[in-house]
């Protein structure tokens, strides 16, 4: 990370920061690429096997300009900031559907480019702004998963006190993709269409209103109450193919529409004076109009090794879940204490919807020399059994995961050492990154970090 600031006339600052990362790490390694007898028997190639693996690139430029002239009340603020992002998924060439065996083993790439612009304006009462954000995707290779795709968003708001008001603007686009269509003979029989050229117009907004309160001289909260739309994702009008993050065969559906949801969520924090205690907590509860959610269907993709499909629908829902936590200061270190639960329900039917996240906890501590350079960390999380959400869509176990962890710092660097899931416990990640072109999260691993912090000023 590269980070440049520069004070301007006025009270004015100019900074600019450029962030840069390279992901590479082995892709849900036992389930292809596994060897076989032969690959272990004597005077064969031993243990020669080909474990698939992704590679995600990142990287980021970013420039902020602010101005607050002394002596007046009007502050201004923009932002531009342009992004590159490139996944490559090899594997193994293997079949995914009848016809020829692919030749290449690049499984799936994408490579996307983002553009985005904010202006905010704030006063004295209040403040008001705009965004615009642009993103371009293209996507190749033999596990097709989604379209080359555009989109545009452009929105402007307005908030106060109490009250605010933001109102949005979505034009989207996906391209057609087709491939042949082949017999179990692996003769050419007709076309299979993957995606049609579809482009989509959405409007949107949100309505807030927001009222702060107290239960006493040590606690704070507030409350929010909602109305909003949300425009579906081009992953969920334009997704056909194997979701290699959980092996689902995952189906877009262009009808989909905008998502109505009106939503109120309350915050306490509890921070008694000269106590080493702390309590925070947060929940919500939300209806929605066509919450579009991922569930399984009655269809069945020709395709070894994902079969159900699984689409995205939209049905009424009712929705809630809340956080807590608790802290506990002493002089060597922190406690703390999270759990979360969720609940999701289709209003119809009255029945839980699929991948609904657990109920979780952790317990950890932190800690080290009282202002030392380093510390050090340990956790044990719980996660609890949940069903409708293994691939079978049987009840899968709850798991409890150790992790551990240290940081040393030096002047500007920082040092530090972090072990997921330190027993390698078996478990399903119900939350899953992957469309976030994602860091490892199932399976035990140990990150090694050295953060600099580079910082110039003029004079």
């Amino acid at each position: 990370m590269a980070l440049r600031e520069r004070p301007r006339a006025a009270g004015g600052t100019f900074k600019w920061v450029v962030r840069a990362a390279d992901v590479q790490q082995g892709l849900f390694p036992g389930i292809i690429g596994v060897p076989m007898q032969q690959d272990l028997a004597p005077g064969g190639s031993l243990l020669d096997v080909e474990l698939p693996q992704q590679r995600a690139s990142r990287l980021t430029a970013t420039c902020v300009w602010t101005e607050a002239p002394v002596g007046r009340a009007l502050f201004r603020s923009h932002t531009a900031s342009v992004a590159w992002n490139r996944r490559l998924e090899l594997a193994p060439p293997h079949a995914h559907v009848w016809g020829p065996k692919p030749t290449s083993p690049v499984s799936l790439a994408l490579n996307e480019w983002t553009a985005f612009a904010e202006g905010l304006y704030r006063g004295a009462h209040g403040q008001v702004g705009w965004q615009v954000e642009a993103l371009s995707l293209q996507a190749t290779g033999w596990e097709f998963l989604v379209p080359d795709h555009q989109r545009l968003r452009v929105s402007s708001w307005w908030s106060g006190a109490r009250w605010s008001v933001r109102l949005d603007g979505v034009a989207a686009a996906q391209n057609a993709h087709e491939e042949p269509l082949y017999n179990a003979e692996g003769a050419v029989v007709g076309t299979d269409v993957r995606s049609t050229a579809t482009t989509w117009l959405v409007p949107g907004g949100v309505v807030s209103f927001a009222q702060p309160f107290r239960l006493g001289a040590a606690s704070r909260g507030h409350f929010t109450l909602a109305v909003s739309t949300r425009a579906p994702s081009n992953y969920e009008w334009g997704a056909h193919g194997i979701h290699h993050g959980t092996f689902r065969f995952e189906q877009g559906n262009p009808d989909l529409r905008s998502e109505q949801t009106a939503e109120g969520r309350a915050q306490l924090e509890w921070l008694p004076i000269e106590s080493p205690w702390e309590f925070h907590l947060q929940g919500f509860m939300a209806i929605h109009r066509n919450f579009i959610h991922l569930t399984p269907t009655a269809a069945f993709a020709a395709i070894a090794h994902a079969g159900q499909v699984y689409g995205f629908r939209a049905a009424h829902a009712f929705r809630s879940g809340a956080e807590a936590t608790v802290l506990r200061r002493e002089e060597r270190g922190t406690w703390t204490l999270d759990a979360s639960v969720l609940g999701q329900w289709e209003l119809a039917t009255g029945l839980g919807l699929p991948f609904t996240t657990p109920a979780q906890t952790r317990i950890g501590w932190e800690g080290g020399p009282a202002g030392g350079p380093w510390s050090v960390s340990a956790g044990v999380k719980g996660i609890a059994p949940a069903r409708l959400v293994a691939r079978n869509e049987e009840e899968t176990p709850g798991a409890v995961l150790l992790d551990a962890g240290a940081k040393w710092e030096r002047g500007r660097a920082i040092w530090s050492v972090q072990g997921h899931n330190l027993l390698n416990a078996a478990w399903l990640d119900h939350s899953s990154n992957y469309r976030a072109l994602g860091m490892a999260a199932q399976g035990r691993w140990i990150a090694f970090s050295l953060r600099l912090n580079i910082e110039h000023q003029s004079p």
